[in-house]
């Protein structure tokens, strides 16, 4: 046992003499994984999609302001009939317009209920940012986890591999020298053989540390979606004495995220229930516009083009919608 230990320390001064360009530490590969990553990529999509979301529920609380335009035509004219009867009036239907209107303008319209309802609906999607963002970190974590946990293993193998590799060479090297010995009649057959089957144990016992570690290497290439196969891990040392110290476990939300997520996701849901109560309230409108066009109805054959100015308060109450709202409500 002590034999191995000795062979394990060596193998560990051994691989500190690597070229450096040919060793992947543990921060290279989590910076390679959180970049490379499929679902670190679609998580940081994700959380720009929440973002945008955000963005357009403040537009809210912006008035719009339309362009709008339109042209008309009908077969027959507007008519009124009179029933004055005299000169200036002939007897029938009067006549009046042209069969066409149109009308263009600029409409400024101020949506003021749902503006207040508003906040509710930016509340909620602050907190899904939040949440999408203690999500990405429960997320980064888990991933850092598995990565560290392949990584070790790599690395345990990697020196247990050249622990093999020096123990072939001991072995090779101690048969070499019992052969002598027993050609020169001061070693036994016995004691060569034992050591024979030593190395090829130990030699078996090295193709399998060899393909154990080309497996997790690649696992853990595919893992950071890194091409470069001639890497070796590092020597990483462990401090787990301070890191324990300066855990404090009355606030896990701080080391593990997808608490805080919960959380947040109560908010959320709560912004989301006072969203629909606000869609019970008379919707308000204000608008104002500015028109440019023919009158649909003018007493001339011939009506000029005219601009005028609108204005108006309109008042919505949803009466009745099919539960809509309580059914999302419950």
């Amino acid at each position: 046992m002590k034999r191995m230990e000795k062979l394990l320390l060596l193998s560990f001064l051994l691989r500190a003499n690597l070229s450096a360009s040919n060793t992947l530490d543990l921060q290279q590969a989590q910076a390679m994984m959180f970049f490379n990553n499929i679902e670190m990529n679609i998580a940081r999509q994700e959380y720009c999609q929440k973002d945008y979301e955000l963005t357009e529920a403040k537009s809210a609380w912006y008035p719009s302001l339309d362009l709008f335009g339109s042209l008309g035509y009908q077969n027959k004219k507007n008519t009124i009939f009179l029933p004055i009867q005299s000169s200036l009036f002939p007897s029938g239907p009067l006549t009046m317009g042209v069969k066409y209107r149109s009308d263009m303008g600029v409409e400024l319209t101020y949506p003021i209920t749902s503006a207040i309802v508003n906040i509710f609906k930016v509340k909620y999607r602050q907190n899904a940012l939040l949440e999408k963002s203690a999500l990405d970190m429960a997320l980064r974590n888990r991933l850092s986890f598995k990565l560290g946990a392949l990584y070790f293993l790599w690395d345990l193998s990697y020196s247990q591999m050249n622990v093999k590799k020096m123990l072939v060479t001991h072995f090779e090297a101690m048969v070499a020298h019992l052969k002598n010995m027993q050609a020169g009649g001061m070693s036994a057959t016995s004691k060569v053989l034992e050591n024979m089957a030593g190395l090829e144990n130990a030699r078996a016992q090295l193709v399998t540390e060899e393909n154990r570690v080309d497996s997790l290497k690649l696992e853990i290439l595919n893992f950071i979606q890194s091409e470069d196969s001639a890497v070796v891990p590092e020597e990483y040392q462990f401090n787990f004495d301070s890191l324990l110290a300066e855990i404090d476990t009355l606030s896990l939300n701080l080391y593990r995220p997808e608490l805080s997520a919960i959380d947040v996701n109560i908010d959320q849901l709560n912004a989301y229930y006072d969203v629909l109560v606000g869609q019970k309230y008379p919707n308000l409108f204000l608008s104002a516009a500015y028109h440019y066009g023919k009158p649909e109805l003018q007493m001339s054959n011939d009506p000029d083009y005219m601009g005028y100015a609108a204005a108006a308060l309109q008042v919505r109450f949803n009466l009745y919608n099919g539960n809509k709202i309580s059914s999302q409500q419950r």
